[in-house]
């Protein structure tokens, strides 16, 4: 059977086994005794479907994938099972090697994958490292949650319990529970945890918990704290439909599995749906409270409302926080959520009321244009945050003279090769020209736009994607550390730090440690990049770049 993600475009999804029953005769025509006569398969046409737009390349790719699956079906008995699945694509990877594709189109037939995609993977991380991230593009990616703190205040395990009693929903802790090292503290000032093994994986990384011993040659990022995962025998489901179809005796079934969207925990604004490798491009910032912050490719708000949970939970952990940049009483965090399609904006606007903010009354007086402004509902001790949504003409107008936040991020528009498991689409939108031509211009163009922004005294900035192709994201950030705008900006390379994983956390005293976390901060750095790689159990892909503005 060709299983649904080895569908390239739209083909019949019992494409194969229409085959073997049009070309399986016992006249003597096209095979015989009911065999399936490969020569036949190989003439036979594909159901005529629209398929004008797609190139000769694709059509290549889908007529050896036909081929090959056919060939392969034709002298096995494959078992049905989905448990089996594994080892029916294990054998027909063995089949594949005695043919005379090369390794980029022998990985594009298994996996459905373009083959110029295959090529840049292979070049970039080789022949082992390029299957493994095929196979985990074409699994199902863990649901992970992300606690709100402004209107969860309490710990994960907490929230765990929580949803358990209130809503079913089994699920753990990606930070603190299990066997291994264990981290005592929830790193207040926001730094990420991570490997110094990375150091000698090209600053390759997954996502797990730290242990003294690094087993693989690829680092390791430790969830941030409130990363929250699904068991998964949990019966929620991340779909807005939750029907799932079930065999029982032999007997399909429809059946009800729960939404995510219905359950109490997430209209109660004390979770949101985010992978943790986004959450981790989150705290590369290291905001704290006090902060201007400039979400610049906002998108649907899911990052913005990262930052605003991440400061207003760093504040609960203050006993003083810093005076505050609009006056008063209260210290505030102001974020603002910019981009250039007017509809996104609106969908974080959506968001703001279940996630613990409402209208800022005073905050909107005078505002130019369509910005608005809002304002968090709970305060922690004398700490708010406020958030604007901003259009690109607003931005301009309000912020006619740049060099105005502390920190900046740029999500950049990409190729989403890194999430690919959760958009099974878009690899066979993406062309060679934009993953080596358009896409790169304009995420530069972007970047240095945004570098605009940037504060002089030590402003960060942030570039990420949720691309694994170093083409949108290496090459990227060294031509944009070649720009005039890098060099007459005074950027910086803003290395990260890893940890050096400690056993003894039996106190806090050496200075070099990170607050109260179990492990010392290493004397070496890592590079200013991190390529996060999908992984199973950890999460889907992405790119973390990151500089400092130091101007005398």
């Amino acid at each position: 059977k060709l299983t649904y993600h080895l569908i390239p475009y739209p083909l019949d999804p019992n494409l194969l086994e229409s085959l073997s029953r049009d070309y399986t005769t016992t006249d003597g025509d096209c095979g015989i005794d009911g065999a399936t006569s490969i020569d036949c398969l190989e003439e036979a046409s594909i159901p005529s479907h629209n398929t004008d737009n797609y190139s000769s390349e694709q059509r290549v790719l889908v007529r050896a994938m036909v081929d090959e699956h056919a060939r392969y079906l034709s002298s096995q008995s494959l078992m049905s099972d989905d448990d089996h699945h594994t080892e029916e694509e294990n054998a027909l990877s063995t089949h594949l090697q005695s043919t005379s594709y090369n390794a980029a189109m022998k990985l594009s037939i298994l996996y459905s994958l373009p083959p110029f995609l295959t090529a840049s993977l292979l070049s970039q991380f080789g022949y082992e490292r390029t299957e493994q991230i095929c196979i985990v593009t074409n699994r199902p990616g863990p649901i992970t949650f992300r606690k709100n703190a402004i209107q969860f205040s309490g710990t994960d395990d907490e929230l765990r319990k929580w949803l358990k009693e209130e809503d079913g929903i089994d699920a753990r802790s990606m930070r603190w529970e299990g066997e291994g090292m264990q981290w005592r503290a929830r790193g207040r000032n926001n730094n990420l945890l991570m490997s110094v093994a990375s150091n000698l994986s090209s600053n390759n990384y997954i996502v797990g918990r730290l242990s003294s011993v690094s087993s693989s040659r690829l680092g390791t990022i430790m969830p941030p704290d409130g990363a929250i995962e699904l068991m998964n025998d949990t019966p929620l489901t991340s779909s807005l439909d939750a029907t799932i179809s079930t065999t029982t005796d032999g007997i399909d079934q429809q059946k009800r599995r729960k939404s995510i969207w219905s359950t109490k925990g997430w209209k109660n604004g004390y979770f949101e749906v985010q992978d943790a490798g986004s959450q981790i491009i989150v705290q590369s910032l290291e905001v704290v409270p006090g902060m201007s912050i400039l979400d610049y490719c906002a998108g649907n708000g899911g990052k913005t409302l990262g930052m605003a949970s991440s400061v207003m939970a760093y504040a609960a952990t203050m006993a003083h926080p810093p005076a505050g940049k609009k006056g008063g009483h209260s210290t505030f965090s102001t974020i603002v959520a910019h981009d250039v399609v007017e509809e996104r904006l609106r969908q974080i606007e959506g968001s703001m009321m279940r996630a613990g903010f409402v209208i800022n009354e005073n905050g909107n007086d005078g505002m130019k244009g369509g910005r608005r402004s809002y304002i968090s509902q709970k305060i922690h001790g004398d700490y708010n945050c406020t958030i604007e949504v901003s259009t690109s003409t607003d931005l301009t107008v309000e912020y006619s003279s740049p060099l105005r936040f502390d920190a900046v991020l740029v999500d950049a528009p990409c190729s989403s090769t890194g999430v690919l498991r959760r958009r099974p689409s878009q690899r066979w939108d993406l062309t060679e020209a934009q993953m080596y031509d358009s896409l790169p211009k304009l995420q530069l163009e972007i970047l240095e736009r945004a570098a605009s922004f940037v504060g002089k005294d030590g402003g960060r900035l942030v570039y990420s994607t949720c691309s694994i192709l170093r083409e949108e994201n290496e090459c990227v950030a060294k031509m944009f550390e070649s720009s005039d705008t890098y060099r007459e900006g005074g950027f910086k390379r803003w290395d990260f730090v890893p940890v050096v994983a400690s056993d003894d956390h039996s106190s806090a005293e050496n200075d070099t440690m990170n607050d109260d976390v179990g492990g010392e901060f290493s004397k070496e750095v890592c590079s200013n990049v991190i390529n996060l790689l999908p992984s199973k159990s950890g999460s889907d892909g992405f790119f973390i770049a990151r500089w400092r503005r130091h101007i005398n």
